[in-house]
């Protein structure tokens, strides 16, 4: 009885495995849905070329474009249009960038955001002067800026 059981045990973990196999490996063009290929039908013809990963990347992508308000969607489309058109020295200091706030405590991460949300939605007059007051700045004096946000975020 002991062996039955641990072969139904094993029995029910193949058929998980073959389950959970199957659904990671069922990312063939024809087994998305019709929304999920309309987001990626740029990708057609590349998909069969492209691995499972990042199969997965892209349709996880796609879910979370369909789910976005039109809000949410300006803004990535905006992002993407800038990535498109960024040098690859650009695109290398972005993605260097992005690992750093990675690399930032989670309060930390949530005072950046809080930050940038609070620039977005400045006047673009506004936003466009700060940004070329940031841009004259030497590089000391960027220094010294971030060594005053740090000193009022310590309370010193």
């Amino acid at each position: 009885m002991t062996i039955n059981f641990i072969n139904q045990v094993k029995l029910i973990a193949l058929a998980c495995l073959l389950l959970s196999a199957n659904a990671f490996a069922n990312s063939s063009w024809d087994s998305l849905t019709s929304e999920q290929k309309q987001v990626l039908s740029n990708l057609q013809g590349k998909w069969p070329s492209l691995n499972e990963a990042q199969k997965q990347k892209l349709v996880s992508g796609a879910d979370r474009w369909l789910a976005a308000t039109p809000e949410q969607k300006e803004r990535l489309s905006n992002r993407m249009k800038k990535w498109q058109q960024a040098s690859p020295e650009q695109k290398a200091q972005m993605k260097q960038r992005f690992e750093q706030f990675k690399q930032l405590p989670p309060e930390q991460r949530k005072r950046v955001r809080e930050t940038f949300e609070r620039f977005q939605k400045l006047p673009d007059a506004q936003k466009k002067k700060l940004k070329q007051k940031f841009n004259n700045l030497t590089p000391q004096q960027r220094q010294k800026i971030k060594q005053r946000i740090k000193k009022r975020k310590r309370g010193g």
